[in-house]
């Protein structure tokens, strides 16, 4: 079906908790695929304490995965995970395989998010930025973010990404989002207020209190998700 990508430009903007709360907001079935170089970490964070789930399939077998492999977000199983790497040094095993890694994502029976983490260094999957039907940077509403998204966004200008790019702005800064749009060049798709409570139940398998899916971390989410798939339907045959 369909792949997006969600990357950042460092400086830990909450990317991977914004993937997965997406994903859990994503109204068709859909994979959220760990693909960042520097490793996965939900199974040690949201899915903590879950030891069935050690061993699971992950990046590295990638290619040979089948949907029933992966592992279910939710109850109904239309929500599943890839997780990543759980060691940053096996990423050298994937500089041959994003090429074939991609191709697997882009004739998926099903949408998929690829958490691609830090974008500009030589480990960057463009591979998956090339493809992608919509990319989403993630960053903070700070000067340092800011500062740091720059560079990245030229470096998908360099790489050639065709997709539309949009930004996800997570928690306070001094910036407005007109603000960071201006300077940036591109749309703010949705703002994520801050929410302890609720990412430390993506980020650390916190328990989940009953308001959780109206949470303001999820509410953002939701934007997210809408503004991210709005183009790609719009672009879809009748």
């Amino acid at each position: 079906m369909t792949l997006y990508t969600l990357i950042s430009p460092g400086g830990s903007p909450g990317v991977t908790t914004t993937a997965l709360a997406a994903t859990l907001c994503w109204p068709v079935p859909v994979v959220m695929a760990e693909c960042d170089p520097a490793g996965g970490v939900v199974l040690s964070g949201m899915l903590a304490g879950r030891p069935d789930l050690v061993g699971s399939v992950g990046l590295l077998q990638a290619t040979e995965i089948v949907w029933e492999q992966l592992i279910p977000l939710d109850a109904g199983g239309q929500r599943r995970l890839l997780p990543g790497l759980s060691d940053p040094g096996q990423a050298v095993h994937l500089d041959g395989a994003w090429g074939v890694i991609r191709d697997l994502f882009t004739h998926a029976p099903f949408d998929v998010i690829a958490d691609i983490g830090r974008i500009g260094g030589k480990d960057t999957p463009y591979p998956l930025l090339t493809e992608a039907a919509f990319v989403v940077m993630v960053l903070r509403p700070t000067f340092r973010s800011i500062a740091a998204a720059r560079p990245r966004l030229h470096a998908l200008l360099r790489a050639n990404v065709q997709a539309p790019v949009g930004l996800c702005l997570v928690g306070e800064g001094p910036y407005n989002k007109r603000t960071v749009s201006s300077v940036l060049g591109l749309p703010v798709l949705a703002e994520i207020r801050e929410d302890h409570t609720a990412a430390g139940v993506l980020s650390d398998g916190r328990p989940a209190r009953r308001d959780f899916g109206r949470s303001p971390l999820m509410y953002g989410a939701a934007r997210l998700v809408k503004q991210m798939r709005q183009p790609v339907l719009e672009g879809s045959p009748a």
